[in-house]
């Protein structure tokens, strides 16, 4: 069996390259990759020239493989292009697996009213089908999908943790580090945590905003006239100054009540051993214990981020509870090798098919 992942360029930005940058070292040599979309590091040809080249590429390459892997996201672009290579690597009769990596409600309404007949025309044609939550997997089923669907996750790249043990941290009780990393965009909640940070500010306790993103002119506006001595704004972080974010702190707090796939830093902050709070949207609703991971909190509720942080604040034996809870599922279930395994196994399960 050879297969043929088409996906990003891995030397981008989000969630797929992240992804198949972790889960590459663990795949074997039958497993192959071409990139499409916008090249990173090297040349680059206009959006409507680049699908192009990028559809004669796939032609060129198709024939080689058994198994073809592609990586839309349920939105317009992404779910017209892979539908063009799906008839394709039908053509050539090869075997399809679909993993859909971002999932926009507002496209998943016009599938339900416009596109629900393309969808079982051309996608209920492949193999098999992976979604990162469960109401993917209930919608891609009511859209007509009958054969295989796998309910995956995203993954922690277990290179970011080779030299870390958790044992080792002298955790500052005095004062509670809470770290939010990613993306600066209203929906993540970003606004909820500055004003619930105004509300303690007399609290021990400290909040560490790393990331980068369109709403951050707007945020450095909102801080400079509704300012609080314990927010720090770190910007964009990656490599050791990322890693040292997560060692440095004692909870991670996500407030996004945007529809997340599986966000991968709850996964990477699980990895280190952190607490989280988060509301419970996508993926996150099918793992996330609540009271034995961290806390769920409901959607742009600052109450419900301050009152959590105080129930911490009077049992802060709970961080350490917690905190190896997390270790151990996150090494269980998160690590880069042990989620390479599962999707080759759903290869192998697709493959038995022929």
């Amino acid at each position: 069996m050879k297969v043929l992942i088409v996906t990003l360029d891995l030397n981008g930005p989000g969630g797929v390259a992240h992804y198949y940058k972790a889960v590459k070292p663990h795949l074997p040599n039958y497993v192959n990759f071409l990139f499409i979309g916008k090249r990173y590091k090297s040349w680059n040809l206009p959006s409507c020239f680049r699908l192009i080249f990028d559809i004669f590429n796939f032609l060129f390459s198709v024939n080689k493989y058994d198994l073809i892997h592609l990586n839309p996201s349920l939105k317009t672009d992404c779910f017209f292009r892979d539908l063009i290579f799906i008839i394709i690597a039908k053509f050539f009769k090869k075997q399809v697996i679909v993993f859909f990596r971002g999932w926009d409600i507002s496209f998943e309404e016009k599938v339900d009213k416009k596109f629900k007949n393309l969808f079982r025309t051309v996608y209920c044609k492949v193999d098999s089908i992976i979604v990162l939550a469960d109401h993917f997997f209930k919608k891609v089923r009511s859209w007509g999908y009958s054969g295989p669907i796998y309910c995956e996750t995203t993954t922690v790249d277990e290179r970011l943790l080779k030299s870390f043990n958790r044992d080792e941290i002298k955790t500052n009780k005095k004062i509670i580090k809470i770290l939010f990393l990613s993306r600066i965009e209203k929906a993540k909640g970003i606004y909820e945590i500055i004003d619930a940070a105004r509300r303690l500010n007399h609290y021990p306790l400290k909040f560490i905003i790393g990331g980068d993103g369109s709403e951050m002119k707007d945020l450095q506006k909102y801080l400079n006239k509704h300012p609080c001595n314990n927010v720090n704004l770190t910007g964009y972080l990656k490599g050791d100054h990322k890693i040292n974010s997560y060692l440095d702190s004692d909870l991670f707090l996500f407030p996004s009540y945007h529809a997340e796939g599986m966000p991968n830093s709850i996964l990477e902050a699980m990895a280190f051993g952190l607490p989280i709070i988060t509301c419970c949207t996508g993926g996150i609703a099918d793992f996330f214990a609540d009271e034995k991971m961290g806390y769920i909190i409901r959607p742009k509720s600052v109450d419900d981020i301050v009152n959590k942080l105080k129930l911490i604040l009077a049992n802060p034996e709970v961080l350490s509870t917690m905190s190896v809870y997390n270790l151990n599922y996150a090494r269980n279930r998160f690590y880069s090798g042990v989620v390479a395994n599962r999707l080759l196994s759903i290869y192998e399960n697709t493959n038995k098919k022929v």
